[in-house]
């Protein structure tokens, strides 16, 4: 008797567990299955102003990148904006990358983990007062997309970019 109510119910339960699959699947935080498009100077601009920087910052070009961003393939990377201390005095950095495929997210996220732990030997002695804006970096995905930013306010620079 219990074997034909646990048949009944099978179907229900089934239905239950796709659609939790489902709606895990659309939290992943790589956008929701939803296809991201960002100006990346808009965006840089957006999260410079609500990132409360206190450096001037500098656009680094493809040929100043690799110094810092030694583990960044740049056949994987469509395009790119790169925003750096102007004085090197902080490790302030605004770095919004676009990668050519879904599958080279991980590598241009693995090459900002990277930049994050370079930036954190080369401060925690150097300037230890700056440790918070490394320790509290925003790194996020979007998409095909790879947002980075150390600054003093970055509660507000993750709204902004979860805007996008």
């Amino acid at each position: 008797m219990k074997e034909k109510h646990l048949l009944k119910r099978l179907p229900a339960l089934i239905g239950a567990l796709v659609l939790a699959a489902g709606l895990f699947a659309g939290c992943s935080g790589r956008g929701g299955g939803k296809e991201v498009s960002v100006d990346l100077g808009q965006a840089a601009g957006d999260i410079l102003k609500a990132g409360g920087y206190t450096e001037e910052l500098i656009e680094l070009d493809e040929g100043a990148l690799p110094a810092s961003y030694p583990k960044l393939e740049m056949d994987k990377v469509e395009k790119y904006t790169c925003r750096v201390s102007g004085s090197m005095a902080t490790p302030e950095e605004i770095s919004i990358f676009v990668a050519k495929t879904e599958d080279d997210v991980a590598s241009i996220r693995a090459a900002v983990d990277r930049r994050v732990e370079d930036q954190t030997f080369n401060f925690k002695d150097y300037r230890p007062e700056e440790m918070p804006k490394l320790e509290n970096a925003v790194i996020l995905e979007r998409g095909r997309y790879v947002f980075y930013a150390a600054c003093a306010n970055p509660d507000d620079v993750r709204k902004v970019i979860e805007g996008f």
